[in-house]
């Protein structure tokens, strides 16, 4: 008895079907690398970098202003040394740090697509055990993000006040009242600016963990 030979429709089917699965693997390896090199790579390390840097500069301009107000001259406050790098305010380290975080929110948030496509191709419904944790810890880091970034922008408006803090006192006579009060205006303010980079740094830090724990999830779902 001779054996049927498939179809023309059939074999297209199958490689159809077999180009498909070989699509959504790339799309998974493309999210678990995305996570991981969001936790582990370059880009990651470069905003750290840039965040510490602008956060050493920022206490070390609040200090400055600290020794003003206690009534250091201007000869005694030139002589405090500005941390590295030479050359950058920290206002420029910090829009190159929100840059580089902006990227990796982007990426970060592309990964988190391609796994909901993936859970729509594959049927899993909000709520199924397989999907939950990644549900969760992905929006715990979306969070973390969000709140970084607005920590960013609470900076560089407390550091521009700051610095329109200071220009009101060198308008003033020197030692007067109004001339204290506005350099004390400007300290407060860049005490403020040094707490909303820290901040965003530690969201950071908290997102870095959730999207650790969103890579264990993922490749569940990925490999489920």
């Amino acid at each position: 008895e001779t054996l049927a030979q498939p179809s023309q429709a059939g074999r297209e089917r199958e490689s159809g079907a077999a180009a498909a699965m070989e699509e959504w693997r790339v799309l998974a390896y493309r999210v678990k690398s995305t996570l991981v090199f969001f936790v582990c790579g370059t880009r990651a390390a470069d905003f750290l970098w840039l965040v510490n840097a602008a956060v050493m500069k920022l206490a070390t301009q609040a200090y400055v202003l600290r020794r003003i107000q206690m009534g250091a001259t201007m000869l005694e406050v030139s002589a405090i040394p500005m941390p590295p790098p030479n050359g950058y305010s920290p206002m420029y380290l910090t829009e190159r740090a929100r840059l580089q975080f902006e990227a990796l929110r982007w990426e970060h948030a592309m990964a988190g697509h391609i796994v909901a496509l993936y859970r729509a191709r594959h049927g899993l419904l909000q709520g199924d055990p397989l999907w939950q944790p990644w549900e969760g810890h992905h929006a715990d880091a979306i969070q973390w993000a969000e709140g970084a970034l607005q920590r960013l922008r609470n900076a560089a408006a407390s550091y521009q006040a700051a610095a329109d803090a200071m220009a009101m006192a060198i308008s003033l006579p020197y030692r007067s009242p109004a001339w204290v009060a506005w350099v004390s205006e400007a300290q407060s303010f860049m005490r403020r600016t040094v707490f909303e980079v820290s901040t965003a740094r530690d969201m950071v830090l908290l997102m870095r963990n959730a999207v650790i724990l969103e890579y264990v999830a993922a490749r569940m779902v990925l490999n489920g």
